[in-house]
């Protein structure tokens, strides 16, 4: 799923959404968008996907 400009996104149990992450420390306008995750100290596709593939990931 992908976020359209002036999109609302509504995090039922998520608590870091892509274009509003609290651990998105740098973004690159590369394909839909790389932001780069403080907590895994790397670039991740969060923005691409729409939702955290770091949350996904640890849970």
């Amino acid at each position: 799923m992908r976020q359209l400009e002036g999109q609302m996104a509504l995090a039922l149990f998520a608590e870091r959404m892509p274009f509003n992450c609290p651990d998105e420390a740098k973004v690159a306008d590369i394909g839909g968008g790389k932001s780069f995750c403080t907590p895994w100290n790397c670039w991740t596709n969060c923005r691409e996907v729409g939702h955290c593939v770091y949350e996904r990931w640890v849970a």
